[in-house]
């Protein structure tokens, strides 16, 4: 897989037209409640702006401009949020304790990593040294 920077630009724009969750939980009736469906609606808010390097052990994130390393736990804070907005229409104490769990959204988080739409591997990034950040194919 390679990345184009210019077409990460028309798809974060096209994204922002894509529905979003809402805190009431409509936007989130669909979404399943075991780790690999939360997993799945991860990757659907952030295949975008995430990608995951293994040999690196590190979230890359794309800036709007360029991809940087991201040191922060930001992909744990963003399934963190998955699982607060599915656990927000759960009526189920217990079921809602598992979903808020940080085992659960550690679990999200390491499904995500693995997800294709998110894995990217060391040799993409920096291949032209007057383009740094840049994914391989920026023409």
């Amino acid at each position: 897989m390679t990345f184009n920077p210019r077409v990460y630009v028309h798809e974060q724009q096209t994204r922002q037209e894509e529905e979003r969750p809402s805190a009431n939980g409509e936007a989130t009736a669909g979404i399943g409640l075991t780790e690999d469906e939360l997993a799945l609606e991860f990757t659907r808010r952030h295949r975008h702006e995430l990608r995951y390097v293994a040999v690196w052990s590190t979230w890359m994130r794309w800036g709007g401009r360029s991809w940087r390393q991201e040191p922060t736990l930001d992909a744990f804070d963003l399934a963190r949020a998955v699982c607060r907005d599915v656990a927000d229409g759960l009526d189920n104490a217990k079921l809602r304790a598992r979903i808020l769990s940080a085992a659960t959204r550690a679990a999200v988080e390491n499904l995500a990593r693995s997800d294709r739409a998110h894995a990217a591997v060391a040799g993409q990034w920096d291949h032209e040294p007057f383009k740094l950040n840049e994914p391989r194919d920026t023409a």
